[in-house]
């Protein structure tokens, strides 16, 4: 039977990845922010057409902005981190 080294993570080193965590999930949304409103502004002031999938690429932005603003308290509360590290 094999042995657990660090039971419940016990004697791990603290490793915080959610810096890493909060720079990845920033760099895509603001790319993608920047790709979002450059592709509104031919849209709207360039072609004067905007469609239903201009529409919905408005709604997936602002869903995506709030899956941002979810993640950024998740990193203060923890995550990114050993487990026996947070405290309850």
């Amino acid at each position: 039977m094999a042995t657990i080294a660090h039971p419940g993570g016990a004697g791990l080193p603290d490793d915080n990845q959610g810096p890493r965590i909060l720079a990845a999930t920033s760099t895509v949304t603001v790319g993608a922010v920047f790709t979002v409103l450059a592709r509104m502004y031919v849209r709207i002031f360039l072609i004067r057409n905007v469609g239903f999938d201009d529409y919905t690429m408005l709604l997936t932005m602002l869903l995506s902005l709030s899956g941002w603003a979810i993640i950024i308290p998740e990193v203060i509360y923890g995550a990114g981190r050993q487990g026996n590290i947070i405290s309850h």
